[in-house]
């Protein structure tokens, strides 16, 4: 099980730059704020990743139906029912699985009587074979569960996510045309290599750029971003390399 504290430590995790808040946030929209099971956890975020591709116009179908024996035997939804596949396939409680395993653990279920070409039935063993291969997309010659679960998976919408402040204008762009030597001057604030600096000195650290600069920071500005760094200590290098430049309007 995954509880939101677990859910938002790792989006913490995976997106350092992510204020406290930000992270709460986007965890409740994800997962919501009672505990999960894991398997539902990964079944929403295999939202966020791309699935396999499947070169053959038959490797869909004997998905759908390969589906539907996971389903009567371990019961819906698929999700849940897939991680039980695994963990009842895969040798020794491995968290991966290799072709052989893969391929006898859905022939237990009943590949064999699965119906398809007369001359090549649908869930032929050759062909769950290559319906591995195709989920195997880093070639690594083993599958994860999450690997399971994107070439399982048939949705396509994605959830809204929430849509955090930004600091926009004049003063993003100055951190974006300077951040290497923001980024040289954090390090040096940062002795202990932590890869975080105080919110406190950051925005000191922009007001003497701009002096240096010869444009004093507007108080505004200076408002504007201890508004939307305020709480923890900065993931520093995340921060000035998260900028999306984006141009509206026209002609072009």
């Amino acid at each position: 099980l995954v509880t939101p504290q677990l859910a938002r430590e790792a989006i913490g995790q995976l997106l350092p730059s992510l204020r406290k808040r930000q992270r709460r946030q986007l965890s409740a929209s994800l997962f919501g704020e009672e505990t999960t099971e894991l398997s539902a956890v990964l079944h929403q975020l295999a939202l966020f990743a791309d699935p396999p591709q499947f070169p053959e116009p038959w490797m869909k179908t004997a998905l759908s139906r390969i589906g539907e024996l996971i389903l009567k035997k371990h019961g819906p939804p698929l999700h849940s029912a897939l991680i039980q596949f695994f963990k009842a396939t895969a040798q020794d409680g491995s968290d991966l699985l290799g072709p052989k395993d893969f391929v006898e653990g859905l022939q237990q279920m009943g590949t064999y009587d699965c119906s398809g070409d007369v001359e090549v039935p649908l869930l032929h063993a050759g062909r769950l074979y290559q319906i591995f291969e195709a989920i195997d997309s880093n070639c690594s010659g083993t599958i994860s569960f999450l690997e399971l679960l994107l070439a399982m998976d048939e949705r396509s919408d994605r959830p809204e996510l929430p849509e955090f402040p930004a600091l926009e204008g004049s003063l993003c762009a100055t951190l974006l045309v300077h951040k290497a030597a923001l980024l040289r001057v954090c390090r040096a604030l940062d002795p202990l290599d932590s890869g975080r600096i105080s919110v406190k000195n950051f925005v000191e650290l922009v007001s003497l750029l701009y002096q240096v600069l010869e444009r004093p920071l507007a108080e505004a500005h200076r408002l504007a971003m201890q508004e939307e760094l305020s709480g923890e200590d900065l993931a520093y290098a995340e921060l000035l390399r998260g900028f999306e430049v984006r141009a509206e309007g026209g002609p072009w």
